[in-house]
């Protein structure tokens, strides 16, 4: 499979103002609330966060180590987030960008996530199952933005 060919993006609206949003979605002290299956993290500075992760997917058996690395953050408006992510038989790498914008129901995220690379075991999923897990994992990312912003589900 083409790592390339897996893309996923959409568009997610909060009610809260687009700088409380931006600064909670950059801020890596307060990211790991957002990260899916978390089992520890580490600060490495203000734009990088280590963690682990055991996800609960059928084809990721045991710990995936990630590298979260902010990029190009232009406040409030977007930012790229590179994402690396290790396990035993497998590397992913994640680039993701976000462009947030107000309106009058009060912010609107724009969001893509583009895999730039497969290695490994993961290599040979189907590209449909992996999509179908991200889609998961972001929409508990997004549920606990909301958390997070104090905003309803």
């Amino acid at each position: 499979m083409s790592a390339a060919a897996l893309e996923l993006s959409g568009v997610e609206q909060f009610t809260s103002a687009p700088e409380e949003v931006f600064r909670v979605v950059t801020d890596v002290e307060r990211m790991p609330a957002l990260i899916a299956d978390l089992q520890s993290y580490e600060k490495v500075d203000d734009r990088q966060l280590k963690c682990v992760v055991r996800p609960g997917f059928s084809f990721i058996r045991g710990k995936l180590n990630l590298v979260i690395q902010l990029e190009e953050i232009n406040p409030p408006e977007s930012a790229l987030m590179r994402i690396a992510a290790k396990g035993i038989g497998m590397e992913i790498d994640v680039e993701s960008r976000f462009r947030i914008s107000g309106n009058d129901s009060g912010t609107q995220v724009a969001w893509s996530a583009q895999i730039t690379r497969l290695k490994g075991l993961v290599a040979a999923v189907s590209p449909a199952l992996i999509s179908a897990a991200a889609g998961v994992v972001l929409q508990t990312s997004w549920a606990a933005l909301r958390e997070q912003l104090g905003e309803s589900p």
